[in-house]
């Protein structure tokens, strides 16, 4: 996976980042530990980049991903208001 340097001194991120909004479930209902394990093989696989806010369900799309990415270094993007 190809990576850049976030900014001047910041951690290296991947150039694809994983979209966590459907982790939310704003588009129905889905399987909670098949979204864990996707979260993880695109980690897996070098992503190291994933949006999230808290407007994702509420919170939703935060724990599923920190329940994906507990002890796993990833960098996470969030609303600067958030």
């Amino acid at each position: 996976m190809v990576s850049d340097t976030l900014g001047r001194n910041g951690p290296a991120v991947s150039r694809i980042a994983l979209g966590t909004w459907q982790l939310g479930g704003h588009w129905g209902g889905y399987d909670e530990d098949e979204a864990v394990a996707a979260v993880r093989h695109a980690r897996e696989v070098g992503v190291n980049l994933f949006d999230t806010a808290h407007a994702y369900g509420w919170g939703r799309a935060e724990r599923v991903l920190g329940r994906a990415l507990a002890e796993i270094d990833a960098v996470l993007a969030r609303p600067a208001d958030a």
